[in-house]
């Protein structure tokens, strides 16, 4: 770069390899300002790419170096980084020529035109376009040979006349002249592109993203619909498998204590009613511990029931994880309330203890007494049985009333505490489904906001484009008109555009510039601009 400046470069080294690691400005004439960046793609100079790019955003013309002798199609790799800014490029090809023996200056002198334009040059300039054109995909690519070596020695050799010839010999001229032409003649149109067409195309991606993050969003939407219908139809099978399971254990609990009347009322059939009411609660409490061996069988059907909820909501997450992948979404049910709150379920064990209260009058011969219209045949029947009798029929007394009213009993909590499970159920199912629902109008809110921001910055986006093709209109026109909205609706009615490949402008009431206005334009700027009139 040196070499082309020839002045203002201090501090910036010798040229070896990333010497530049930070971009440097430089004002030539006509206003013109060139900025030295790092390289870009070399080894270990993230940061020094990071750098260069920023350069390119801002700039309007790109310029890259390269050798004759090291035309391979990995030296231009790195323009496919650049292909998004759809700027001209300009290659200068600094042709390798060993002139430090200044005994080969004077052939040089007599073959520069051969050693700079020759059949080698052309076959060289070629290869590249080709390479180039490959990856940085526009057309608008200018190669320019050059001799930065005569052009170094033009500045460090007293000889006026030497270093006259040996800088016009160099070809640097050819470049600055170029780049001084495209100023003076395209400069409107370069700028434009940088501020207004790339600006409209840097929002392209940012609009896409955006466009993704709905497109998850709705796909986000369907799928909590189907799988708030799908959590529906499990919940409900899990607690009709509770219901059975409940039901079940309680036939088995009051089973057990039903089982256990005969003996109780062998051995207490000739006890007083106090004894026969302490004896039974002894057995409700401490053998069969009915109160426990519910509560254990509720918790239990709790615990699986929460665990079997929480395996569906898992699945469920797994499915949005699954298609969200990594978009900076996390979704995940662990926060839907998936249990059940038994405790009014609970309250109602304190009546289990007045089953001690079912059992009879069983006091000596009151317990056989059916009626004052009987007495006295039971008393005279009482006087005739033996003890054994007496047993035999007290005993057959107790176990008939008692079993009726366990059974009784049994129906009646059973109900209530499949009541109360139902309930609980339908309560949590209720919940779930509202979290549900709560989080598809989230991702619905969501989805809104993210469209009128696309809708915004689309608009934003065809506004940069409308008046980069007002520009390139007046510019193809040779006028100067104004850049603003009106004049955008009534010269252009519709853009079709696709960024370094072409860009149609339709005009409305409007002369269609001429044809080598057009063919410049397309040149310069790397893309096919046609015009076209709608009436």
């Amino acid at each position: 770069m040196r070499n082309v400046v020839g002045h203002g470069y201090e501090g910036i080294g010798t040229g070896g390899q990333r010497t530049t690691r930070e971009n440097k400005s430089y004002d030539l004439e006509n206003g013109i300002r060139l900025i030295d960046t790092p390289g870009i793609a070399a080894v270990g100079g993230e940061a020094d790419e990071a750098e260069a790019l920023k350069a390119v955003a801002e700039a309007d013309l790109i310029c890259y170096v390269t050798t004759n002798d090291s035309v391979q199609l990995a030296e231009f790799e790195f323009l496919s980084k650049l292909k998004e800014q759809t700027k001209p490029l300009v290659i200068l090809l600094n042709v390798q020529h060993n002139l430090l023996d200044e005994r080969r200056i004077p052939r040089f002198f007599k073959n520069a035109d051969e050693m700079l334009r020759g059949k080698d040059i052309i076959d060289s300039k070629e290869r590249i376009f080709r390479y180039a054109r490959e990856q940085y995909q526009n057309d608008s690519i200018t190669i320019i040979p050059v001799m930065l070596l005569a052009a170094q020695l033009s500045r460090q050799r007293t000889d006026p006349e030497l270093c006259q010839q040996l800088y016009k010999t160099s070809r640097i001229q050819d470049f600055l002249d170029w780049v001084s032409n495209a100023v003076e003649n395209y400069g409107v149109l370069l700028v434009s592109q940088t501020l207004l067409g790339e600006t409209g195309v840097s929002l392209m991606p940012k609009i896409k993203t955006i466009q993704q993050e709905i497109s998850t969003c709705q796909e986000s939407s369907k799928l909590l619909a189907q799988k708030k219908q799908e959590l529906t139809s499990k919940l409900r099978k899990v607690g009709q498998d509770g219901m059975k399971k409940l039901e079940i254990e309680m036939q088995e609990i009051f089973q057990d204590l039903s089982n256990r009347v005969p003996s109780f009322a062998r051995n207490n059939w000739d006890k007083s009613r106090d004894i026969q009411q302490s004896e039974w609660k002894s057995i409700i409490s401490k053998e069969v511990k009915l109160k426990e061996r519910i509560e254990n069988i509720l918790n239990r059907l709790e615990a699986d029931y929460v665990q079997r909820n929480q395996e569906v909501l898992d699945e469920i997450s797994k499915d949005f994880q699954f298609i969200s992948k990594s978009k900076h979404q996390d979704f995940n049910f662990s926060g839907a309330d998936n249990g059940f709150n038994f405790r009014s379920i609970f309250d109602s064990f304190g009546k289990i203890l007045a089953l001690a209260a079912f059992i009879p009058g069983i006091s000596g011969v009151s317990m056989l007494i059916a009626g004052v219209g009987g007495a006295l045949m039971q008393l005279f029947s009482w006087f005739f049985d033996s003890q054994e009798e007496q047993k035999r029929k007290a005993c057959n007394k107790i176990e008939q009333e008692l079993k009726q009213k366990i059974e009784s009993q049994r129906r009646e909590y059973t109900k209530n505490v499949i009541q109360g499970w139902g309930q609980a159920c339908t309560e949590n199912e209720g919940k779930i489904k509202q979290y549900f629902l709560d989080a598809e109008k989230e991702i619905n809110h969501i989805s809104t906001l993210l469209q009128k921001s696309t809708d915004s910055i689309a608009k934003a986006r065809d506004h940069l484009t409308g008046f980069f093709a007002l520009r390139i209109f007046y510019w193809c026109k040779n006028q100067n008109g104004k850049v603003n909205r009106s004049t955008l609706i009534s010269t252009i009615i519709r853009l079709t555009r696709d960024p370094g490949k072409f860009f149609d402008i339709y005009l409305k009431n409007q002369t269609i510039p001429s044809i080598e206005a057009q063919r410049k334009c397309s040149q310069m700027l790397g893309e096919s601009i046609s015009f076209r009139t709608i009436k």
